[in-house]
């Protein structure tokens, strides 16, 4: 049984030609290739095979693609800035499948997440109704109603990582 189809007449002649066009020329002596043709007439295509084959986890592309995902989380984890390390630790992978396809999210729930991806301009962050805020410079505790904050540059820590599952091919 053939990649987890059932066997067929069919697979059975389209494997025995692959592999014989794979070793042509390959044998002791031989100073030019084998040519070989076949003619399929008939395939039977078992859907419900296939798409168990493609989409569930039973399948070896769907194995591929989840080492490729975890491969694009770490790296994620290791670009990310690190202050406090919560939203290193909050990076996510969700691979998910259904009979259309599968599909990879890679994401954080922090509500900071998107502006440490995309950047942020210069801005004024004022404490929410008559608070103030609290924060700690040079072991000073400071509390005040609003700060200039300067802004920061992206760092496209998720975005970087789609070339694990671009370059190489998937071949199974």
């Amino acid at each position: 049984m053939p990649r987890g189809l059932p066997d067929s007449w069919g697979t059975y002649a389209i494997g025995k030609a692959a592999r014989a066009f794979k070793n042509a020329g390959r044998g002791r002596g031989v100073t030019g290739g084998i040519t070989t043709t076949y003619t399929i007439t008939k395939v039977n295509v078992y859907k419900s095979a296939l798409k168990t084959f493609l989409n569930t986890p039973a399948g070896p592309l769907w194995r591929e693609v989840e080492k490729r995902a975890v491969l694009a989380q770490m790296q994620a984890r290791k670009s990310v800035g690190v202050k406090t390390g919560a939203l290193r630790s909050s990076i996510y992978k969700r691979h998910l499948g259904n009979s259309t396809g599968q599909y990879v999210v890679i994401g954080s729930d922090k509500s900071y997440a998107y502006a440490h991806h995309e950047g942020t301009k210069p801005h004024i962050i004022t404490a929410s109704s008559g608070k103030n805020l609290k924060f700690s410079k040079n072991g000073r505790m400071i509390y005040t109603s609003s700060v200039f904050h300067p802004g920061n540059r992206p760092n496209k820590y998720l975005t970087r990582q789609l070339k694990y599952f671009v370059k190489p091919k998937i071949v199974i």
